[in-house]
């Protein structure tokens, strides 16, 4: 099974993700020198939880 092929699920709501973009994201979190932890979110969870201060890349969906 390819990485794209996986099953992930996001680390603030705790469902699965679907493959559809922009999901999933991935957040890598530096956790001490040359580690680090990967997590997987839905943009809109994540949109959610980050202060609306902060940019975000405006993703917009697919057209086709």
């Amino acid at each position: 099974m390819s990485h794209a092929d996986a099953q992930v699920q996001c680390c603030f709501c705790g469902n699965a993700i679907v493959q559809i973009e922009p999901d999933p994201l991935t957040l890598k979190l530096a956790i001490e020198e040359g580690s680090e932890q990967e997590l997987f979110c839905h943009y809109r969870c994540l949109k959610r939880v980050v202060d609306p201060s902060v940019a975000l890349y405006p993703f917009e969906p697919a057209r086709g």
